[in-house]
């Protein structure tokens, strides 16, 4: 049996089940943000951006939840109180590929195609960035945080994998060098 929770005016761009507090997250095309809480059985909608709410994700430990509209900063949301907050992502044109830190650390995103933002859950300031070192020209493809570690690993447009200190925000190594072709 199959059961109809909410629904969107438009198409449902994104969805997110968030294990720890048994909700579903959804992102629309007609900007909304939505909460069905399974357990009350209740639909919340803490957000609704002017464009197309592209991603949601929630935190591990499902108490923050960002929102990344098509256009515009994207939101960190308090899941506890509701509140919410802009994430600064400055002249970049949008923040994508969201990415929580464990323990509560933070968020992660790609800004661009050549930079990764960190910002920490407790000061909600202008991110830390980072960028790749060997020819930053080429960008970031892909990133990602080494389990258990405080290491941010960069896959770069110029064929290498760039580790970084997240604490530190200093440059550690490069783990290996791709040939391009």
């Amino acid at each position: 049996a199959s059961e109809f929770l909410y629904s969107h005016s438009g198409p449902v761009l994104d969805l997110e089940v968030d294990r720890a507090g048994g909700r579903i997250v959804s992102a629309g095309k007609d900007g909304s943000v939505k909460i069905w809480n399974k357990a009350s059985r209740t639909v919340t909608e803490p957000e609704t951006f002017a464009y197309a709410a592209r991603r949601t994700l929630i935190d591990p430990s499902g108490r923050f939840m960002v929102a990344i509209p098509a256009k515009g900063a994207p939101r960190l949301i308090d899941l506890a109180n509701g509140a919410g907050v802009n994430l600064d992502i400055g002249p970049a044109p949008l923040a994508e590929d969201p990415l929580f830190v464990p323990n509560g650390g933070g968020v992660l995103m790609r800004m661009g195609i050549g930079k990764v933002g960190y910002w920490k859950l407790a000061m909600r300031s202008a991110p830390q960035m980072f960028a790749a070192k060997a020819d930053p020209h080429k960008g970031v493809n892909d990133f990602g945080i080494a389990a258990g570690r405080d290491i941010v690993v960069l896959a770069t447009g110029a064929g290498r994998i760039e580790y970084w200190s997240l604490s530190r925000h200093v440059f550690l190594t490069t783990a290996f060098v791709a040939p391009i072709g």
